[in-house]
């Protein structure tokens, strides 16, 4: 599929499957549950990290049965289909770029911060020590 602004078509489904045997990091389920558009995927790498065990709807490999039972299900009982998304979208921030950058900043700043206490600290005892060494 060309690239293109996928937008409208979000909007305009009720459902993504995403039935992936294999992937990195998601990106189309990261991208449907944004729009709020429930998500029924396998369990490939990645999808549990994004849908999580607790909301997301999985179905096995290569089952098409219990694929389209799924799909009725979550049509049938779509009120709570869409408060479980809105529950994994809860969540997505940990994929989001910033607060990953805030998060090691920080952290090394944390790092930054103690260090400079670590060396004001012996500054301060090296300091104390040639005092007292002084000739009175």
């Amino acid at each position: 599929m060309p690239v293109f602004n996928l937008k409208k078509y979000y909007l305009e489904a009720k459902i993504l499957i995403f039935p992936s045997l294999y992937e990195g990091l998601p990106n189309t389920l990261i991208e449907a549950v944004n729009y709020n558009l429930p998500c029924i995927s396998s369990r490939c790498s990645g999808a549990v990290d994004i849908l999580s065990n607790r909301y997301g709807i999985f179905i096995s490999n290569n089952q098409s049965i219990q694929l389209s039972n799924k799909m009725v299900d979550s049509i049938l009982n779509y009120k709570k289909t869409l408060s479980n998304t809105q529950m994994i979208k809860k969540k997505l921030s940990r994929f989001l770029i910033k607060p990953q950058v805030l998060k090691y900043t920080k952290h090394e700043q944390t790092k930054t911060n103690t260090h400079m206490q670590q060396k004001q600290t012996l500054h301060k005892t090296n300091t104390h020590k040639q005092h007292n060494r002084a000739p009175k």
